[in-house]
């Protein structure tokens, strides 16, 4: 799957046909992408494929959205050590993403913190706290 956009008819006529989705392929600043690995029918185990090889810079953006996620930290070395034998950090997986990725992420408090989202009795609007880290994101050196 590349670039799923509206993913809910890719996964009904994936389950449809009785096929199971292994990989998906994301460009990235696509702007129909943030979000759509935790998706209803999504299969934990498929693989997320980015097209050019940004895991660094995106794992140091993820950081200072949520510098305590040890999950994160573990990766983000991996990830250091394999970039320093010259090697790929991709691809990834969708439950790996859904652990690191701050942007499926966002009715965590860390995270909604991080895009400074005020908290408040009731969790702040997704879309809020997605345009927040993007536009965090878009800036980010």
């Amino acid at each position: 799957m590349v670039d799923p956009g509206d993913a809910q008819p890719d996964f009904a006529y994936l389950q449809d046909e009785g096929l199971q989705l292994d990989t998906i392929l994301v460009t990235p600043h696509h702007p129909g992408h943030i979000g759509k690995f935790d998706r209803p029918g999504n299969a934990g185990g498929a693989g997320v494929c980015r097209t050019h090889e940004y895991t660094l810079r995106d794992l140091k953006f993820a950081r200072a959205a949520e510098p305590g996620n040890l999950k994160l930290i573990n990766y983000q070395r991996r990830c250091e050590e394999l970039r320093t034998r010259n090697l790929p950090a991709l691809p990834s997986t969708n439950e790996q993403e859904r652990d690191i990725n701050p942007f499926p992420r966002t009715r965590l408090p860390a995270v909604t913190q991080a895009a400074r989202i005020p908290l408040a009795a009731t969790p702040p609007d997704d879309a809020a706290v997605l345009g927040a880290l993007r536009k965090w994101k878009n800036e980010f050196k």
